[in-house]
């Protein structure tokens, strides 16, 4: 698999992550890392771009700083409209994982503790209950 293969992958993922925004339903071990891990690689591929773009400006512009707060004003922007939209998709990938070994979903307001999410992290990589569960 080419990298350019792999980074088109995460981006399907983070697509589908952020539109089937559920918590009803189970999910899988892996299937939730592999949302994890695409919303890491998006953010990767997101820093990536920002550089790319500051390079491009500094280049150009004749006033470099003013051009550069420009586009790190923007890239912040865009970051936190996206970063919004992958906490609740992100969200909501736990709580159907925390469905799958029969917790409840609201198990995800630890993430707001500290140290609660190494809590979730520990659950997060339980094996799932294949019986009948709550959820």
């Amino acid at each position: 698999m080419s990298l350019m293969d792999f980074i088109l992958k995460q981006i399907e993922v983070q697509k589908d992550t952020i539109g089937n925004m559920t918590s009803v339903g189970r999910l899988n071990k892996e299937e939730f890392f592999e949302k994890f891990i695409a919303n890491i690689v998006c953010m990767g591929l997101s820093l990536v771009f920002l550089f790319i773009l500051a390079a491009i400006v500094s280049m150009f512009s004749k006033t470099t700083l003013v051009g550069l707060a420009v586009v790190v004003v923007a890239y912040y922007t865009l970051l936190f409209i996206y970063w919004i939209s992958s906490f609740i998709g992100i969200s909501y990938a736990g709580a159907r994982r925390l469905h799958d070994i029969n917790k409840p979903g609201s198990l995800m307001l630890l993430m707001f503790i500290p140290f609660g999410s190494f809590v979730l992290l520990y659950y997060f990589t339980l094996k799932s209950v294949k019986k009948n569960n709550l959820y």
